[in-house]
């Protein structure tokens, strides 16, 4: 080992450490040890969500991890460490994140009352908060979808995190998440963002050979030439294929998601001035009723904005986030 057990000993005879620190001191060193002579975190640590968020932290930042403290302190939750999921990501998977600029977010299903966490209960929960700090509002005006299954029923897990539990009982989930839309993804239709996430994806090595296969550039190409040749006819139905694959459902985000992180991420900065989304949209995987695809943006003091677009729209403003 590169430490020194008998140092530990007196420091917790003399006082210097706890007895608790030091125990945790030398978990961490020998982990450190580990991990240098290996690559790999030590079996142990795997399953030690304490650990992992050490190494989250000290990878990204602690100002990039937002954990249950925070996610605590924005929803009023009680959350411990033992409510909490183990970290799904490799060191390797957070190493390849920080150079994408990715923060971590904890998501969580339900309130602290156990009603379910939709875009309709952050409003609620979030807009007092906002008001009284004099930070604006949330949402800009949600006349047009105040009645959308995507404001009203949805929550903010993935549909692997829905699956957890059972009832209404709060589930929570790790994502890890571009802390901005990615840059080459403005003046792109939606078919051209979804081969962008595709291509990003696979320089990572996080892309499935599942997503891959099933979002082919023949699909792509197919899709594109049903909105030139016949667009109003067409467009529902490569909007609804698009949201169907697997790559959209798991890298980009739902609009509950981009409400939750969002929310999450500026009302964690002391700072009012720094806000998420302040000049661009977000094109997420959910679908208005009348088969439009949601962004959400433009995150300012009179609130956020919310459009739906046709999947062959392009836009200076209008991007995606990676979510992984």
């Amino acid at each position: 080992a590169h430490y020194d057990e008998n140092a530990l000993a007196i420091a917790v005879e003399d006082r210097t450490i706890s007895l608790e620190d030091a125990h945790h001191l030398r978990d961490l060193l020998r982990a450190r040890d580990h991990i240098r002579r290996t690559g790999e975190l030590p079996p142990e640590a795997k399953e030690n969500l304490k650990y992992q968020l050490e190494v989250a932290r000290d990878i990204l930042g602690p100002e990039n991890v937002y954990d249950h403290t925070k996610v605590n302190d924005i929803f009023n939750t009680d959350l411990d460490l033992k409510d909490l999921a183990p970290i799904p990501y490799s060191r390797e998977d957070l190493e390849k994140a920080k150079e994408l600029g990715m923060i971590l977010v904890l998501r969580i299903s339900h309130d602290a009352d156990s009603n379910p966490l939709t875009g309709q209960r952050i409003e609620e929960l979030l807009e007092p908060r906002l008001s009284a700090q004099g930070r604006g509002k949330l949402l800009y005006d949600t006349t047009w979808y105040k009645d959308e299954p995507f404001f009203t029923s949805e929550t903010p897990l993935s549909l692997e995190g829905r699956g957890q539990g059972e009832g209404d009982q709060p589930h929570v989930e790790w994502k890890l998440i571009t802390t901005d839309i990615l840059p080459n993804s403005i003046n792109k239709n939606y078919p051209e963002q979804t081969k962008l996430l595709r291509e990003t994806l696979k320089a990572q090595d996080w892309l499935t050979p599942e997503e891959e296969a099933e979002c082919s550039d023949t699909l792509l190409t197919h899709l594109q030439s049903l909105l030139d040749t016949n667009f109003t006819k067409n467009w529902k139905d490569v909007a609804q294929r698009l949201t169907s694959l697997k790559l959209t459902q798991h890298h980009r985000r739902t609009f509950s998601q981009a409400l939750y992180d969002t929310a999450l991420v500026y009302l964690s900065k002391d700072d009012p001035s720094q806000r998420p989304l302040e000049q661009v949209y977000d094109w997420t995987s959910d679908r208005s009723s009348d088969g439009r695809l949601v962004n959400l943006g433009y995150f300012d003091s009179v609130g956020a904005l919310v459009y739906g677009w046709n999947p062959g729209g392009r836009g200076s403003g209008i991007g995606v986030v990676l979510s992984r």
